[in-house]
């Protein structure tokens, strides 16, 4: 496997883990509206209070998507000898860069 072919694999998981997050967070909070009113009325105050405090943070965590599925990407791969050394010359920001750019500066940096 070239270089650009591992690149392009771990940036394609980065997205992909990206979106399975966001969509999963959507998904939680668009059942928290709806079952908002039915919590205000008939359940204990602890769990409006639960669900406030959670969809904050799950808010917070659209935001920082792409720190989110770098770590876990990072996490994954890091251990596999056939990605590791790519792994760590990349960064978060790499999966809104072109391919040839990230390319050229890991082999630069490989040489």
């Amino acid at each position: 496997m070239t270089s650009q072919e591992k690149i392009e694999f771990l940036l394609e998981k980065q997205r992909s883990t990206k979106i399975k997050i966001g969509v999963s967070i959507g998904l939680v909070l668009i059942i928290y509206f709806f079952s908002y009113g039915g919590l205000i009325d008939k359940a204990p105050a602890s769990f409006m209070y639960f669900q406030l405090f959670t969809s904050i943070i799950m808010v917070i965590m659209l935001f920082m998507l792409n720190r989110i599925s770098f770590g876990l990407l990072n996490r994954k791969f890091s251990k596999q000898a056939e990605y590791s050394d790519i792994v760590k010359q990349l960064t978060q920001n790499d999966v809104d860069e072109k391919i040839k750019v990230i390319v050229a500066r890991v082999d630069g940096q490989q040489s």
